[in-house]
């Protein structure tokens, strides 16, 4: 039996999470392309450093199925949250991978690192304090609805003006006062990853949302390239990843099995991350 494995991943047991966040990322191209000639140490024997030599051999086609045993047992042994048999959250995932691997490798570009700029307002004296701090990654809120939801209009609410409940200290006042906070995206990455807050305690936002292929963001065009989507509910539920090829068509990854589709749905209420490649 060949130990390379195919286009799919098998599921170790509670591993689709991995499964479909590892396939999002394999279709990642500025990703995928800049790491092409990255070399690893065979040798390594920190948990970290043999998570991250696995992560970046599992983003290629024909990798060796000891890759993915090396990945999920390192991932377990370096964080708890995603020891193994349990139900995980495939955005934390996504978070951690990203985050640990360009923390180990500083000197290489973050595809999908932006920067966000914060102005909170006195309403008072109306002095404003700017500060800017780097997201791979947009949360966005959604609202329980019965029509097909927009990422475009939740990007909207993301960076609408919200008046804080708390008063907040004020320089030029010297005093605790009413204030307002806005949100925008100061630079753009090359990559947007867009994660959809469907969890919420216990519950779980099922409403629908419209595929909107490209999305204008700052004036900076994006191609939607791969969804992983949540089905079921927290207790009981499944992830999968839906890419687009270079050859245009979609494939959906099942953990063992990839599937051809022709189109995307107009609307669907599976999607939890959606990644976006600036064109």
């Amino acid at each position: 039996m060949s130990s390379r494995l195919t286009v799919g991943l098998p599921n170790f047991g509670n591993t689709c999470y991995i499964n479909s966040m590892l396939q999002c990322l394999r279709y990642q191209k500025p990703l995928v392309f800049m790491l092409r000639e990255h070399k690893t140490d065979p040798y390594a024997t920190d948990p970290t450093d043999q998570l991250l030599a696995a992560f970046i051999e599992l983003l290629y086609a024909d990798a060796d199925v000891k890759e993915l045993h090396l990945f999920v047992r390192n991932l377990a042994q370096t964080q708890e949250q995603f020891r193994l048999l349990r139900q995980c959250d495939s955005h934390e995932l996504y978070l951690y991978l990203v985050d640990t691997f360009f923390e180990k490798h500083a000197k290489l570009t973050n595809p999908f690192r932006g920067e966000l700029q914060s102005v909170v307002s006195c309403q008072v004296c109306h002095a404003e304090s700017i500060t800017c701090h780097p997201f791979i990654s947009l949360s966005l809120e959604m609202h329980v609805s019965n029509a097909p939801l927009l990422v475009s209009d939740m990007l909207h609410h993301f960076s609408k003006t919200e008046r804080l409940q708390d008063p907040v200290d004020c320089a030029s006042c010297n005093a605790r006062q009413q204030s307002t906070k806005t949100l925008s995206v100061k630079t753009m990455p090359k990559l947007l990853v867009l994660h959809l807050k469907r969890f919420h305690g216990m519950r779980k936002n099922a409403s629908s949302i419209e595929i909107e292929k490209i999305l204008e963001v700052n004036h900076r065009k994006y191609k939607l390239c791969a969804l992983c989507n949540h089905s079921g509910s927290l207790s009981g539920g499944h992830y999968t990843a839906t890419c687009l090829r270079k050859d245009d068509l979609w494939v959906v990854c099942n953990d063992s099995t990839v599937s051809k589709i022709q189109h995307l749905p107009p609307k669907t209420n599976v999607p939890y991350v959606l990644f976006y490649e600036a064109i």
